[in-house]
C-alpha cells in the first residue's frame, strides 16, 4: 500500500459531513479520549448525505478513511488536544450484500466490503507494530516507517526528510520509540448450511486491531467489514507470483440470531400467518418432515416442536433453563433414522450434520490446538456444537462415538456450553443448540422379549438429558407392510405424490419467523394444570411391572413439558402458553414412552394413537 497523503479537498468534504452528522458523537469521545479512540459511521447515512464520498470510500477505503481521520483532527472540541481517531464503518451490507468466503475474487481486492461466516479459531492478543522507529548506526537519527503490511518493513536509507544523513546504513529497531496496538488473528469459515454438497468449506484469515480484539470468540456468527488484501507466498525465503488473501477488518458485527440471513418477504409473512391459523397446522407440518417415509406420525410431531423450540429462561442468580429440545432415535436398521435427521437438517434455519464415528472430541465440542495458524502458540478451535449455536446439531450413529468423546457433551446438552482446557488456556464457548441424535441398539436390532434400556449402548447420564427417546422397531405386520410398500412404490411412480403441503423453503422461513418474533411465556392460569399433569405422570410411570423397564418421571420431564408447550404455542404464533399446549405436550410425552414398549409397539408408531388436533 502506497504511503497515504492528505487530500485537502477530500478532507474538507469529510469535515463537513462529520460536523453535520457526528459532532455530538465526537464531543462525547473527546471527553473520554484517549481511552476511546474510534468513531463509527453509518455507511447508509453517508451515502444519503454524500454519495460521491460513499462511492470513494467503497473503492478507495484506505485513502478515504485516512482523510476522514485527518478531518477529525481539524474539528474543534471541548479539549485542546487534537483527536487522533480511527474511523469504523457499519451498515455497509445495506447497500453492498455480504460476500461469503468462497466468493472472494481478485475483483474484490482493495475494496471495502463485508464478509459473513462463523469464527473457527482465534489467537491470543499480541502487540503489533504500527510505526517502527529505527536508529541509524552511522548518524544516530531516528527514522520512522509505517508498518502497513504483515512483514516488518525497514528503511532502505537514512532519509534526509526525517533528519537523517541520507546515506545507506544499517539500522537498529528502537522498541521504546515505536508505536504498537493490540492485534489478533481470527479465522472465519463459511457457515456449514451454506456449503454445497461435495465442496470444502472456504475460510479466510482476518486481522483485527485495537478495540476490535477479543470482540468475538470461536463459534460466533459474524459480519466483518474491511478490506481484502494479499501478500505473496514464500517458498524457501523467495516470494512467489501467487498470493495469499487476508482480510483487514475495520468493523465487527456479531449476529445474535440464527435468522438474520433468511429473507422473508411480506408475501411470505402473510402466508405464514395463514398457515398458523389453520386447524390442520400439525398435520401440514407433520407432512413436511420426511414426507417420503410412511407413518411415524407422533415422531414427526416431536421433530416439528423440536424445530420450533422455546426460549431459554435466565434466573436472577445467573442460572438458566434451556429452551432447546433434545431428541434421540434408537431403532433397528432400516427404520429411517438417518432420513429423519437429514430432513430436520434441511428444514432448520441453522443446522450442522455430523456422523458419530467422525465426531471426535475436537469435532464435536472444542479443542486447543497448536498449528501454523497460531504460529506455534495454542489456539482454540470450535467444533460442531459451537458451530450449531442457536440452531440444531444432527448426530448420526451416536452410539459409535468414542465414549470419551461422547461424555464431553454432558455439559453441552444441559448448560449449553463447551470448555477447552489445555496449556494454560481455559475457554468456554456457547453451544445453544438442540440435538437430534440417532443410534442403533447394542445388538443392532431390538429383542422384543427383553427390556429396552439394557439394549441401548448409551449411559443413563446421557439418555436422561434427552427430552424424548423414541425406539423404532422393524416388526413384521402384513397390513402395515402392504401400505408401506404401496407408499414407496407410489413415490417412485409419481414424485409429487409425497410432496409436502408446506415446501421446505417455506417451512424454514416459517420456523425462522416464529422463533424470531414470538416468545411464549407461562402464565398463572396454567400453572396448576401443568403441576396436575406432572403429578399424574409421576404416579403413572412410577409403578413398574415385573418385566417393565420404563424410566421414572423426574423434574427433567417437567422441564420437557414446559419446553414442548412453549414450542407448540410458538408454532401457532402465540406469545402465551395455553392449556391445550400443555395437553399436546403431555400427549407427545406419552407417545414417546409408549414407543419404548418394544414388545407391543405398533409397526407404524402412533398412527392409531393420535388424538384430536390441538
Amino acid at each position: 500500500m502506497a504511503r497515504l497523503l492528505k487530500d485537502e479537498t477530500l478532507c474538507a468534504e469529510w469535515k463537513l459531513f462529520l460536523e453535520t452528522h457526528y459532532k455530538s458523537d465526537i464531543e462525547t469521545i473527546a471527553l473520554e479520549y484517549p481511552e476511546r479512540r474510534t468513531l463509527t459511521i453509518d455507511f447508509d447515512l453517508l451515502d444519503k448525505a454524500n454519495s460521491k464520498l460513499s462511492d470513494l470510500l467503497a473503492s478507495q477505503p484506505f485513502r478515504s478513511l485516512y482523510n476522514a481521520s485527518e478531518a477529525i483532527k481539524e474539528i474543534d472540541t471541548s479539549i485542546d488536544e487534537k483527536l487522533n481517531l480511527s474511523v469504523r464503518v457499519t451498515n455497509l451490507n445495506e447497500l453492498y450484500p455480504c460476500i461469503p468466503p468462497n466468493k472472494l475474487r481478485t475483483a474484490h481486492m482493495g475494496n471495502l466490503l463485508s464478509i459473513e461466516g462463523f469464527v473457527r479459531k482465534a489467537t491470543s492478543v499480541a502487540p503489533k507494530m504500527i510505526v517502527g522507529a529505527f536508529q541509524c548506526q552511522k548518524c544516530g537519527a531516528i527514522i520512522r516507517i509505517e508498518q502497513d503490511e504483515i512483514l516488518l518493513k525497514e528503511p532502505s536509507e537514512c532519509y534526509e526528510d526525517q533528519g537523517g544523513c541520507g546515506r545507506m546504513s544499517s539500522f537498529k529497531l528502537s522498541m521504546n520509540l515505536s508505536t504498537f496496538k493490540d492485534w489478533q488473528k481470527i479465522r472465519i469459515q463459511e457457515p456449514p448450511e451454506d456449503v454445497r454438497l461435495g465442496d470444502q468449506p472456504e475460510k479466510i484469515d482476518c486481522y483485527v486491531l485495537d478495540d476490535l480484539v477479543q470482540v468475538v470468540i470461536p463459534g460466533d456468527r459474524v459480519v466483518f467489514t474491511g478490506v481484502l488484501q494479499t501478500m505473496p507466498k514464500r517458498i524457501s525465503g523467495y516470494r512467489c507470483a501467487t498470493f495469499d488473501q487476508y482480510f483487514d477488518v475495520n468493523h465487527i458485527e456479531v449476529k445474535q440470531t440464527a435468522y438474520a440471513s433468511i429473507d422473508i418477504s411480506d408475501a411470505d409473512k402473510q402466508q405464514i400467518i395463514t398457515y398458523s391459523k389453520s386447524p390442520r397446522l400439525h398435520e401440514m407440518l407433520r407432512g413436511s418432515i420426511a414426507p417420503s417415509i410412511y407413518g411415524y406420525g407422533d415422531l414427526k410431531d416431536v421433530l416439528a416442536i423440536q424445530l420450533f423450540g422455546s426460549d431459554t429462561i435466565t434466573h436472577v442468580d445467573g442460572t438458566f433453563r434451556r429452551g432447546d429440545l433434545h431428541v434421540i432415535l434408537v431403532g433397528d436398521p432400516g427404520t429411517a433414522k438417518s432420513v429423519f435427521l437429514e430432513s430436520a437438517y434441511l428444514l432448520a434455519p441453522r443446522a450442522i450434520f455430523i456422523e458419530g464415528p467422525q465426531a471426535t472430541g475436537a469435532g464435536l465440542t472444542t479443542v486447543a490446538v497448536k498449528d501454523d495458524f497460531g504460529e506455534g502458540q495454542w489456539t482454540i478451535e470450535a467444533g460442531a456444537l459451537p458451530q450449531a449455536d442457536l440452531g440444531m446439531a444432527c448426530i448420526d450413529e451416536f452410539e459409535k462415538m468414542d465414549p470419551n468423546d461422547r461424555d464431553k457433551i454432558h455439559r453441552a446438552m444441559e448448560q449449553q456450553k463447551v470448555t477447552a482446557t489445555k496449556a494454560g488456556l481455559n475457554v468456554t464457548l456457547n453451544a445453544r443448540c438442540s440435538i437430534l441424535a440417532a443410534a442403533n441398539p447394542k445388538e443392532q436390532s431390538f429383542d422384543i422379549f427383553k427390556p429396552y434400556a439394557p439394549q441401548i449402548n448409551l449411559p443413563s447420564t446421557i439418555l436422561s438429558r434427552f427430552d424424548y427417546i423414541f425406539t423404532l422397531v422393524d416388526k413384521i405386520d402384513p397390513d402395515h407392510d402392504i401400505k408401506l410398500a404401496e407408499h414407496v412404490i407410489s413415490s417412485r411412480i409419481d414424485v409429487g405424490s409425497v410432496a409436502p403441503e408446506i415446501s421446505p423453503d417455506m417451512c424454514k422461513k416459517y420456523i425462522a419467523y416464529a422463533k424470531d418474533k414470538h416468545h411464549p411465556v407461562v402464565t398463572e392460569k396454567i400453572k396448576g394444570k401443568i403441576a396436575e399433569h406432572y403429578n399424574e405422570l409421576r404416579q403413572k410411570y412410577s409403578k413398574k411391572e415385573e418385566d417393565d423397564d420404563v424410566d421414572l418421571i423426574t423434574p427433567r420431564q417437567l422441564e420437557t413439558i414446559l419446553r414442548s408447550a412453549g414450542a407448540n404455542a410458538r408454532m401457532f404464533l402465540r406469545d402465551e402458553i395455553l392449556p391445550n399446549d400443555v395437553e399436546y405436550a403431555i400427549k407427545l410425552m406419552n407417545c414417546a414412552y409408549m414407543s419404548r414398549n418394544v414388545r407391543h409397539q405398533p409397526s407404524c408408531i402412533a398412527t392409531d394413537m393420535r388424538e384430536t388436533e390441538t
